[in-house]
């Protein structure tokens, strides 16, 4: 998949774990594939404490041709 234009989302997710009670929060983003025309990618979301508020996942496609 290439990277720097418009992919329509497949599918995306969130699961709330705990209220994110501190005004910062960090999103650190893994690429779990990055296919021909499919990627995934996982999300971590935590305070700034350290603690794990939310999770996601985000499933994108490209257009081929």
């Amino acid at each position: 998949m290439g990277a720097g234009g418009a992919l329509p989302t497949i599918n995306f997710r969130v699961d709330y774990l705990r209220p994110a009670t501190t005004a910062k929060l960090t999103a650190t983003a893994r690429v779990r594939r990055s296919g021909r025309t499919v990627g995934v990618v996982d999300i971590d979301v935590e305070d700034s404490e350290k603690r794990l508020v939310a999770i996601g996942r985000g499933c994108y496609g490209s257009k081929l041709g």
